[in-house]
């Protein structure tokens, strides 16, 4: 439950995060989904309220969630 709100905070804080941390939370964020240590709800959030910024790193997110 911690690591989901630590999440929704880098959400609200993505334009402070370089490009490598923002990959890097990527990736963190696919693992957590593949290995089911974390639920899709980390992702329930308005997405057309999102930065364009954020919504491009969930896109990136779920393509390496789902193709690896």
């Amino acid at each position: 439950m911690s690591t989901q709100f630590l999440m929704w905070d880098k959400f609200k804080d993505m334009k402070k995060l370089s490009q490598t941390q923002r990959e890097h939370l990527s990736r963190l964020l696919s693992q957590l989904l593949s290995s089911k240590a974390m639920s899709l709800s980390v992702l329930k959030v308005r997405f057309s309220h999102l930065p364009l910024k954020n919504q491009r790193w969930i896109k990136d997110s779920v393509h390496i969630f789902l193709w690896g």
